[in-house]
């Protein structure tokens, strides 16, 4: 049986598959995730099932070559995430200067 999910908290130890019926604990699967040219495939068993959510999943042997492929997808989301904690950061000093700015030009006498 073959179903198509969304994947998310992908981890180097497992993921979390988002389905309407997910299968239920201790299930086997062989899940494979594709993004763009990469490719992912582990041996992997259903650790926790939410019904009308999706199911926890840990993966238990990872296909030879998907290893790298993991690494670089979890290397380039902490970058992302990174780059993305900063530019928050940025937004709200500049959010508190601005308002810091506005304050004192409402204290200036004309």
């Amino acid at each position: 049986m073959r179903i198509a999910s969304r994947v998310s908290e992908l981890s180097l130890h497992g993921c979390y598959l988002d389905m309407m019926n997910p299968f239920p604990m201790g299930t086997m699967v062989l899940v494979k995730i594709a993004a763009g040219d990469a490719f992912f495939e582990a041996r992997s068993k259903i650790i926790y099932s939410q019904p009308n959510m999706g199911a926890g999943v840990g993966f238990l042997q990872i296909a030879p070559g998907s290893q790298a492929v993991l690494e670089r997808w979890l290397d380039g989301a902490e970058k992302d995430d990174w780059v993305e904690k900063i530019d928050r950061r940025n937004k709200i000093h500049r959010a508190a200067l601005e308002s810091k700015i506005m304050s004192s030009a409402g204290t200036l006498k004309t």
